[in-house]
């Protein structure tokens, strides 16, 4: 009975730590989300800016150089 105690407090603890990893690592993902989703932001609003000024539109260049 006492060494099946340990048992399941040794799993306990074990599991315990793999938690507050699996935490860390979840809290490390988002912040890479929100970096990534604010720089997603930006790039939208600076291709908004971009866009009308261009010359050309896709249909009027022609093929390019290799054909």
């Amino acid at each position: 009975m006492e060494e099946r105690l340990i048992d399941l407090e040794t799993k306990a603890a074990f599991q315990e730590a793999l938690i507050q990893e699996l935490r860390a690592s979840l809290d490390d993902h988002w912040l890479i989300i929100d970096r990534l989703s604010k720089e997603m932001k930006d790039m939208g609003a600076k291709l908004s800016v971009v866009e009308p000024l261009q010359l050309m539109d896709a249909k009027d260049e022609g093929p390019p150089p290799h054909y």
